[in-house]
């Protein structure tokens, strides 16, 4: 299904969280199955917890450092990004627009909580 990804690092996450994905999605299944709403709620909720948490991984939390680059003759700004909920091992260099975007998102978010 993913062997192109064999060779990244990080190859036992992508398996644990498709082997976790899969035991809820069975156990969800096998409550619906057995026409047990409630367990079948409870797996929903997880779900939908889930991916509520991987989306927050989306999220600047702050801007550590900058550069510019040439590319082409023309400078080329780009910012180093550290992750929401990640280590600092984790942050990657972005491009000016993608990371002014992802900051400005998370202000805004930050203002209306």
């Amino acid at each position: 299904m993913y062997v192109f990804l064999k060779n990244f690092k990080g190859i036992k996450r992508v398996d644990n969280y498709i082997r976790t994905q899969q035991q809820i999605a069975a156990a969800a299944a096998q409550a619906h199955a057995a026409g047990d709403l409630e367990e079948e709620e409870t797996y929903n909720i997880m779900r939908s917890r889930q991916k509520e948490n991987l989306e927050v991984l989306k999220d600047v939390e702050r801007i550590v450092a900058h550069r510019t680059r040439m590319e082409d003759g023309v400078v080329i700004p780009e910012y180093f990004c550290k992750w929401c909920s990640q280590n600092y091992d984790a942050a990657t260099w972005e491009s000016e627009f993608r990371a002014v975007r992802l900051r400005l998102l998370l202000l805004t978010r930050c203002v209306r909580v």
